[in-house]
């Protein structure tokens, strides 16, 4: 693996408390952090075997509030489809090989 983390956050309609949850956490490491130009947390809504499932996904700089929220090791994302949940927008830019 290459650092990067995933979680599910289940059901679109049930998601949005545990995204406001992951944005509030990762905007105070963030600051304390000073604010890394690699560190942010993406998420997509994704097909799952009944129904489409939202995925937040943690920046390797971002490890540490993954690991805090539940994530689990994973692959790079592909860019489709992802949006950002918190952090630095040019993340994927500078991460992207």
């Amino acid at each position: 693996m290459n650092g990067w983390l995933k979680l599910n956050l289940g059901d679109p309609l049930l998601a949005s408390d545990q995204q406001d949850y992951i944005a509030t956490e990762f905007d105070s490491a963030y600051r304390a952090s000073g604010k890394p130009a690699e560190m942010a947390a993406f998420f997509r809504h994704e097909s799952g075997p009944l129904h489409c499932d939202v995925v937040a996904y943690f920046t390797p700089v971002a490890s540490s509030v993954g690991r805090r929220v539940g994530a689990q090791p994973c692959a790079a994302p592909a860019t489709s489809g992802l949006t950002l949940l918190a952090g630095s927008e040019t993340a994927f830019e500078l991460l992207s090989p």
